[in-house]
């Protein structure tokens, strides 16, 4: 018992030390700021006049109403409390994905190593400098969902999910996990309770527009499936982690047949997540992936797990981390390179160089590791 109070306490202290690291390097969006790329985008604006107690035209939104409720009885300015929300929430994302990888029997040194790969990835870095979304809560809990269904814990497992849903209702793919894992009576029990918490605000508070407007214009929105530039930016979220991930997934084993399943199950529902997210969003491609991290999590760690031992495997780990690092500076405004840009758009094409040197390199880096542990797997 102690010793696990101790790792605990290990753990929340690296996340800290991840998110520092994340505060440190990566700007925080303004209101108003000096360059546009700096100012915050609609949903921000709209998530903080809420808070306040303002009226917004987005219903989506405004049937998000949870986060505004609570931060309208806080003391504090709306902002500040969105601000520490996510900052908490980004502590205990950390914190749930070591949790999640030692349901898997992963060293600590492989996790740890890890999440460095994974804080230098568009998808995990843009949240530093939008702390005023509810992308963070949202997947921490659906993280802390996953490890609740691992632990066959009913209440846990659907008290997260319902929770997560108040944030972003992103959660609603996960749902076909309750049909593998629980009986008959608790599956029932818990889509009426999931689908209350999904549909009760939209029809009160949104209405038919609410409801049914996602689906509208729907075969010009999947015409974005057409757009090289779609598969541009679902690339960029993760860069070549997304293969590392894919091919740890796609090999993956595990003796207890459960976890398997319910891993492949969950990867699936990410997947599918991701997608519809990715198309109906639009320009929010690389945000939408978010959902991928704890699949991607899993598939990356399995094979640095089974390369770990091989001869001088860390020097490429650490180029791999190198290369990660620079790809991300010239994705995001950073201490190293900022300026007065127009959009992210503007600001990845003026350091293109930097952003398709490391891209090329962190990709052959990711394909030596792949053949690395075909290799040794055979």
């Amino acid at each position: 018992m102690r010793k696990k109070f101790k790792e605990n306490i290990i753990y929340i202290l690296f996340s800290i030390l991840l998110v520092c690291v994340g505060i440190l390097f990566f700007y925080q969006r303004k209101i108003l700021g000096d360059s546009p790329i700096y100012t915050l985008g609609i949903d921000e604006i709209n998530y903080i006049k809420l808070s306040n107690g303002f009226k917004i035209e987005f219903r989506l939104h405004e049937c998000r109403f949870f986060p505004p409720f609570v931060f309208m009885q806080l003391p504090f300015s709306a902002m500040n409390e969105i601000f520490m929300t996510n900052l908490i929430s980004f502590i205990f994302l950390f914190y749930s994905l070591i949790k999640l990888a030692k349901k898997y029997f992963i060293p600590k040194k492989i996790i740890f190593l890890n999440l460095l790969f994974f804080l230098f990835t568009f998808s995990v870095s843009y949240n530093f400098s939008n702390f005023y979304l509810y992308d963070l809560p949202a997947l921490t809990t659906i993280i802390l969902f996953f490890i609740s269904i691992i632990q066959k814990s009913y209440f846990y497992s659907l008290f997260w999910f319902c929770l997560s849903l108040l944030f972003r209702e992103t959660a609603i793919v996960f749902l076909p996990i309750f049909f593998y894992v629980f009986s008959k009576k608790k599956i029932i029990l818990a889509t009426l309770i999931i689908l209350i918490f999904y549909f009760v605000p939209k029809i009160i508070i949104g209405g038919k527009i609410c409801v049914y407007g996602i689906f509208s214009n729907s075969i010009e929105k999947f015409s974005s499936l057409l757009d090289l530039i779609f598969y541009i930016k679902v690339y960029l979220s993760f860069g070549s982690l997304w293969f590392l991930g894919l091919a740890g997934l796609f090999f993956f084993k595990n003796r207890n047949e459960y976890i398997y399943k319910v891993t492949l199950l969950f990867f699936l529902a990410s997947i599918l997540g991701s997608l519809f997210s990715s198309i109906f969003s639009g320009s929010d491609v690389t945000r939408m992936c978010f959902l991928m991290l704890p699949s991607l999590f899993i598939g990356t760690f399995f094979i640095l797990k089974n390369i770990n031992n091989l001869p001088n495997i860390n020097y490429f780990l650490m180029l791999l981390l190198f290369f990660g690092f620079f790809l991300i500076v010239g994705l995001l405004p950073n201490i190293i390179i900022n300026g007065n840009f127009n959009s992210l758009d503007d600001y990845i094409l003026s350091n293109y160089v930097i952003v398709i040197i490391s891209a090329i390199l962190q990709l052959i880096l990711s394909a030596y590791l792949i053949f690395k542990f075909f290799c040794k797997s055979n």
